[in-house]
């Protein structure tokens, strides 16, 4: 499997449009005989440990119906690119997590898709649908995630209506968790997924103000993106310790964050117990010279 590049993240920036993309396909299961030919996939054994791989199917179809490369069969769209790494990602979220990570469950899903023939008669998916590293695949989700979010808080800034009727507090909250956490591995800033995060902050930073007020979101108070200042501190807590965190122990450390000098003090012994380590090391590694 080839490492994504950055531009593999560029849908991205179409995102919202992708969101609905994905919310129009979710409500039917049409056309019918799309649906039909899909199935077969209930009883193929490659696809035991997928939980209904025949709706997969049928969304799947759906959403290639809906995206507008697809639609006017135009691959010299300037849209098709990311049509197509879209609906790549999408197949891998829907078909692998931890359980079902077999490296080829995406090809061999494409390949089954490819026996009808009344699918894709253009060919617009050829070599576009791929198993993604699955590390990737986990980043490409927490920026999904957080997109997902940003949209949901610009819905209820311009009074437009949300699927899920939570606060825009949730999901500023949310949007902050979850960027911390990722920012937190970040240490090479150079990489193609630190990088796509700082795209996220540059959208979140400049989500359209409501003349009529905040909407509840706080976005000048605890709706603020953290500061590389703060996230530097996390991450050398969560870094340089002797023992690997996990991932519950790191989400424990961002919610009690808002109490800035408990995890400074944290960060505090655990470069003592670094410097304990250091000098255990040196007591017993004294050469011994005689007189």
């Amino acid at each position: 499997m080839a490492s994504l590049v950055l531009a593999d993240y560029d849908f991205f920036k179409r995102i919202d449009e992708y969101i609905k993309n994905e919310q129009e396909a979710e409500k039917a299961f049409l056309p019918v005989e799309t649906s039909e030919a899909c199935n077969s996939f209930k009883d193929d054994s490659n696809f035991l440990k997928i939980t209904n791989p025949e709706i997969i199917c049928k969304k799947f179809k759906n959403l290639f119906n809906t995206l507008s490369s697809f639609k006017r069969n135009l691959q010299i769209s300037p849209h098709y690119d990311n049509d197509c790494r879209f609906i790549n990602y999408w197949l891998n979220d829907k078909l692998r997590n931890d359980s079902t990570n077999d490296t080829n469950y995406v090809k061999k899903f494409y390949v089954k898709l490819q026996e009808d023939n009344e699918f894709d008669k253009e060919k617009l998916l050829n070599n576009k649908i791929y198993d993604i590293n699955y590390g990737e695949l986990k980043n490409l989700r927490v920026l999904y995630n957080l997109y997902d979010n940003l949209y949901k808080i610009i819905a209820i800034m311009g009074d437009e209506p949300v699927s899920k009727s939570y606060t825009c507090a949730y999901y500023t909250y949310t949007c902050i968790e979850e960027y911390k956490e990722a920012k937190i591995f970040c240490n090479d800033e150079s990489s193609t997924f630190c990088k796509a995060l700082d795209e996220f902050r540059d959208s979140y930073l400049t989500i359209p103000q409501n003349p009529k007020g905040d909407r509840g979101c706080n976005l000048s108070t605890s709706g603020k993106l953290p500061e590389e200042d703060e996230i530097s501190l996390y991450r050398s807590l969560v870094l340089g310790g002797k023992r690997p965190w996990t991932k519950d122990k790191i989400r424990k450390l961002i919610k009690g964050g808002s109490n800035k000098n408990e995890w400074e003090n944290q960060l505090i012994h655990s470069d003592i117990e670094k410097k304990k380590v250091h000098l255990d090391k040196d007591r017993y590694n004294i050469e011994y010279h005689s007189s």
